[in-house]
């Protein structure tokens, strides 16, 4: 397995900052999503997490009523 270079990872970690996905990452760069996503993980870059999935049909007053 090949070593990243420190250019690599510096690459990487700014265009994690910029907010690239890891596969846009992956084709400017040639390196794996998995690599990336470790690279990114070493640097502790922040990237916001989506929570995904549909959003809640309850308020909390609602919520509050049924108990």
């Amino acid at each position: 397995m090949k070593a990243t270079s420190p250019a690599q990872c510096s690459t990487v970690a700014s265009l994690l900052a910029q907010g690239y996905s890891l596969h846009q990452i992956g084709a400017k760069t040639g390196l794996g999503k998995s690599t990336i996503g470790r690279i990114g993980g070493e640097l502790e870059v922040d990237k916001k997490n989506h929570p995904g999935g549909c959003p809640a049909k309850l308020t909390p007053h609602d919520k509050q009523a049924i108990v």
